[in-house]
Parts: C-alpha cells; structure tokens; sequence
C-alpha cells in the first residue's frame, strides 16, 4: 500500500481541475475495497476457499492492476519534480 498510496495521489491530482477531493476520496475507496476483497472471497460459496486460492485471487488481480495502470497516462495538471542539487548553492 506504501508504494500504490502515493503514487495514486500524484497521479489524481494531475487529472484533478476542481474536483480532487471527489478524485482522492474514489482513490481512497478503491484502496480500501481492494485491502478488504481476500475476507469475502474467503465466505463466498458454500464451501470456504483454501487461503493459497485466496492469496492466488489477490495476486492476479494486484497484477491485472498493475498492467492496467500503463494505460493511464499523466494528466495536464501534472508537475514536474524539482531538480536534486547534491550541492546546495550559495
């Protein structure tokens, strides 16, 4: 979650005209949703699922993700990162 949290957020906020707490509060549901989905997938059925089943559902879907975010390019409101001087100037 470290390394998806931040980087939702940048790339939201680049999309984002006046509607980026409607954009981080979608970001944030879907995160939650997404850290929630093993526990129903553990109840579905009559028949409760294996763990490693569960762990295989989560990790295809976390790489379904993965390869769907190369679709989403950076948004117009995008900035850059300032540039890193290892030697401050005086």
């Amino acid at each position: 979650m470290a390394g998806v949290y931040p980087v939702g957020m940048k790339m939201a906020a680049g999309w984002a005209n006046r509607d980026l707490g409607l954009l981080v509060g979608l970001l944030v549901g879907a995160l939650t949703l997404g850290s929630a989905a093993p526990a129903p997938l553990q109840r579905a059925g009559r028949h409760r699922l294996a763990l490693h089943t569960i762990g295989a559902a989560s990790a295809l879907a976390a790489v379904v993700s993965a390869l769907l975010i190369n679709f989403v390019a950076l948004g117009p409101n995008h900035g850059r990162a300032a540039r890193f001087r290892a030697i401050a100037s005086r």
